[in-house]
């Protein structure tokens, strides 16, 4: 029998798979799913198929893994266009203390689970302890919004800790990265200096690239945009954006960061002209078509034997995940609010999704001595059981307390 060429199957399976997800989302949005949760399982699907029927090649998880990596983009480019930096400043005296406890205690609880309880290796228990300090507010956004609770004093807070959350789990992504081939390569615990010099060689680097783009925010984007707005006949503005998107995302990735936070400072860097970017047609067609990609080769990337072997360790991290955040955040909170406000925004702060499988997924690309597939697994288990149960939480609050 010839062959089947890599190309057409690739297209034959991409097109498959978009009509599918999009199906999926429409079906999970009904019964207040997170659609994320059934894109990782189409990813899942597909590993099946490919281990049953041996229907994909290198072609194609390469294809996918472009398609996850535009996907990476597009989605923190979106966090940090949604980050409204100079409303953040504002507010950084109320929700500082509110961050701070969340990501310490969630951290920490994290780090002591899967070291001490879970006795993943101490650079897993790193990733895994970083992932667990992000927050995927969007989740809580939805059910916020039904609740009618979104817009009150707390609605406000849990806001703007969640755009701490983002910021600050981007920063400590780059500092782990910076950090982990030198505990990697010392076979005793590395020395001080070395520590220093990984942190000072990657915030120096981070310094540097955020002020280009403060620098570009400032006297450079709203001349672009303004330039092309007048000469703007269908989407070129987007398209333009997008392009300067991949730019700074790439260069990130080139200077040893990574995709992701040069796509975070991208977003940062047009934040000021957020609402013109979110409102076009062409911007919501990428986003719909590229992010789905990402949750989708995660699902490729699981093994299924080792998903079911890691089904009690992911229900064990699950409970401490959603600890973590109730009693970091919710104690923080208790300064500015009553105890059922603080325990609404702890367990607002609960969701992991986009930024905490970034990291993890981030950890996998350097291999099992930092991220291996057991971890992966465990840590998609805590994604959807802190996606599918915060809006049961949350309606359940909102029950109780009327």
């Amino acid at each position: 029998m010839e062959q089947i060429s890599s190309f057409p199957l690739l297209i034959l399976v991409i097109g498959t798979t978009i009509a599918a997800s999009l199906i999926l989302k429409m079906q999970l949005k009904r019964i207040f799913i997170p659609p994320l949760i059934g894109y990782i399982i189409l990813g899942i699907i597909l590993r099946y198929a490919h281990t049953s029927l041996g229907i994909l090649n290198g072609d194609i998880f390469t294809g996918f893994e472009l398609l996850a990596d535009i996907g990476i983009v597009i989605l923190l480019f979106q966090v940090g266009l949604n980050s409204n930096v100079s409303s953040l400043v504002k507010q950084l005296p109320r929700a500082f203390k509110v961050w701070f406890w969340n990501v310490f205690v969630s951290g920490v609880l994290g780090f002591i689970t899967s070291y001490y309880v879970l006795h993943f290796s101490f650079i897993p228990s790193l990733f895994v302890a970083t992932a667990l300090t992000a927050t995927s507010v969007g989740v809580t956004v939805a059910i916020w919004k039904e609740e009618k609770i979104l817009k009150t004093k707390n609605g406000q807070l849990l806001l703007d800790v969640a755009e701490l959350d983002d910021i600050s789990s981007i920063i400590l992504l780059a500092l782990l990265v910076a950090f982990i081939p030198v505990l990697h390569t010392n076979s005793d615990f590395p020395t001080f200096a070395s520590m220093i010099s990984a942190a000072g060689e990657i915030i120096l680097t981070l310094l540097s690239f955020g002020a280009i783009c403060i620098i570009f925010s400032l006297y450079l984007e709203k001349p672009l945009s303004k330039f092309i707005r007048k000469r703007e006949k269908d989407h070129e503005l987007m398209l333009i954006i997008s392009g300067v998107a991949f730019i700074i995302a790439a260069s990130a990735e080139l200077l040893g960061l990574s995709l992701a936070i040069g796509a975070f400072f991208a977003g940062l860097a047009f934040s000021r002209d957020a609402k013109a970017v979110r409102e076009t047609v062409s911007y919501t067609s990428l986003y719909e078509f590229f992010t789905p990609f990402f949750f989708i080769n995660i699902g490729l990337d699981i093994d299924a034997s080792a998903f079911s072997d890691m089904l009690l360790p992911g229900v064990i991290l699950l409970i401490a995940a959603i600890i973590g955040k109730v009693a970091g955040a919710g104690f923080g909170a208790l300064g500015y609010t009553t105890t059922s406000g603080a325990l609404m925004i702890g367990v607002g702060m609960v969701p992991r999704a986009e930024i905490a499988m970034i990291v993890m997924q981030k950890g996998l690309t350097f291999g099992d001595w930092a991220v291996s597939p057991e971890v992966f697994s465990t840590m998609v288990i805590v994604t959807a059981g802190t996606t599918i149960f915060t809006p049961l939480l949350v309606r359940w609050l909102r029950r109780r307390k009327s």
